[in-house]
């Protein structure tokens, strides 16, 4: 079962793995607590769900930094960030529920 926002998260049942594929906010408005607001609208949308996977690219410190501060840890890493960039990126998986 698959369940879409905007194309920016998708639900995996057999596993309860969240997988968020997009969460930016803009410069601008960073550090508000936008971005965690984000997060847990996320975890809120699926109760089921016992983990949440994010694919954040390498060179994008500020973002590693937010989800390492929201609970994140290195779970490995992908070739391909979102499944078509070409770009290298981290994952990062949070226990929830």
């Amino acid at each position: 079962m698959r369940r879409r926002g905007r194309d920016s998260k998708r639900f995996d049942s057999d596993a309860k793995i969240i997988l968020l594929n997009q969460l930016y906010v803009h410069p601008d408005c960073q550090r508000r607590g936008i971005g965690q607001a984000l997060l847990e609208e996320v975890e809120a949308s699926f109760p089921e769900a016992r983990t949440l996977r994010v694919e954040v690219e390498e060179a994008n410190a500020p973002a590693v930094a937010f989800y390492r501060a929201q609970g994140f840890l290195p779970a490995g890493n992908t070739a391909d960030c979102g499944g078509g960039s070409g770009l290298p990126a981290l994952i990062f998986e949070k226990v929830i529920g």
